[in-house]
């Protein structure tokens, strides 16, 4: 319409497939298996999954959840690059606080990461309209991520919250905020589900 287009059209985004069905004895072997402990009261779990190139943000999700000062599981789903400086994740922190790289994943291990989180954390510096965000919704899980590319067209207030790419501090805020209130995780999830079913799935 800005470039004088005057007739009706359609927006047809890329979809998800909705999950099916879980075991739970089965989701506890795979994170095991990949060093995730099982959850303790107060810990917030938080996730993050793609290819470990600088422009996803890896680098700035680590800086943010080295100064954070709550209990915390993060999970860091891909495969490691050698670009990428882990020593944040391996050193030294609280007992109540874990980073975890997991390397390469299938999609199994993927979903019952998923399905063990409280938060999908996405600093992603570049991006067009990434289908992790919507596979970790698809879960009920919601997102916090930069506001770039499409991530707010996948994204509503009800379902997630929007930071600015490559500030650490700002991310890190974002975190501690919503652990502090981690009994309204659950319902932003909801609505996350909800908001995928009803817009984002291949059928649709």
């Amino acid at each position: 319409r800005d470039r004088g287009f005057s007739g009706s059209f359609a927006v047809v985004p890329n979809g998800v497939p909705m999950p099916g069905t879980s075991d739970a004895g089965e989701d506890a072997a795979i994170c095991s298996r990949l060093g995730v402990p099982a959850r303790r009261n107060g810990e917030l779990t938080c996730m993050f999954l793609a290819n470990h190139t600088p422009n996803k943000g890896l680098p700035v999700l680590l800086e943010a959840f080295d100064g954070l000062n709550c209990p915390y599981t993060l999970i860091v789903g891909g495969e490691r690059r050698p670009e990428i400086d882990y020593g944040i994740a391996s050193a030294t922190r609280r007992p109540d606080q874990r980073i975890v790289v997991t390397g390469r994943l299938s999609d199994a291990e993927v979903q019952a990461l998923f399905r063990r989180s409280d938060l999908f954390v996405f600093p992603t510096l570049a991006d067009t309209f990434p289908l992790v965000v919507l596979e970790a919704m698809s879960h009920g899980v919601p997102v916090l991520a930069s506001r770039v590319g499409g991530i707010p067209h996948q994204l509503d207030q009800a379902s997630g919250q929007l930071v600015e790419p490559g500030d650490a501090r700002q991310l890190r805020d974002a975190v501690a905020a919503l652990a502090a209130r981690s009994d309204t995780l659950p319902k932003m999830g909801q609505h996350a589900r909800a908001r995928v079913a009803r817009h984002f799935t291949w059928e649709n």
